[in-house]
């Protein structure tokens, strides 16, 4: 009975540990840490601690930067599914009135009818455009944001992506953070 409970306890300590590096290696997208190093040598491929720290950050606005593009990306999508709902309307529009034989509309009646579809796929039309407008005045708003994250995503890949880092740096590195927050 004990040897189960103690199995029990070694299983869930080595998921609680398991969880715990998972986070942290999904949270600090660099490279590996190197632990108890008697002596440190920093260099292009080594971050210091104020590298960490700068990388921490950077890392930190990407993951605000990409919510906030998840984020403006929901009434975008909107926009797209309505306008594609007009361009299905105003094609079968168009193919109706195209198919109209205009020679047959002889009484008042039947023009007014066929006019009033031209003017119903005008109606439409203008809607539509101006949805457009306001989908592309969005989308440029959208593709800066984009390109700022594109940036941002570069130079953490160039200065932090993959770079080696000493544990206890990286743990001064936060406690950093945790102060000048």
């Amino acid at each position: 009975m004990k040897y189960s409970h103690l199995v029990l306890i070694i299983a869930v300590a080595t998921s609680i540990s398991f969880s715990h590096d998972v986070a942290a290696k999904k949270r600090f997208r660099l490279g590996g840490g190197i632990k108890g190093a008697t002596s440190k040598t920093y260099d292009a491929n080594t971050l210091s601690v104020q590298d960490l720290v700068t990388c921490i950050n950077t890392q930190n606005a990407l993951d605000k930067s990409e919510h906030n593009i998840v984020k403006l990306k929901v009434p975008l999508d909107a926009l797209t599914s309505t306008i594609e709902g007009y361009d299905k309307q105003l094609k079968e529009l168009s193919d109706l009135i195209s198919k109209t034989d205009t020679s047959v509309l002889v009484t008042e009646q039947k023009i007014n009818q066929y006019n009033e579809q031209i003017d119903n796929y005008n109606q439409l039309l203008e809607t539509r455009n101006g949805v457009f407008d306001e989908y592309s005045t969005s989308h440029e708003g959208f593709n800066k944001k984009v390109d700022k994250h594109n940036r941002l995503n570069e130079s953490f890949s160039t200065y932090c992506a993959g770079k080696r880092y000493y544990e206890d740096d990286m743990a001064t590195a936060q406690s950093q953070m945790v102060i000048q927050n």
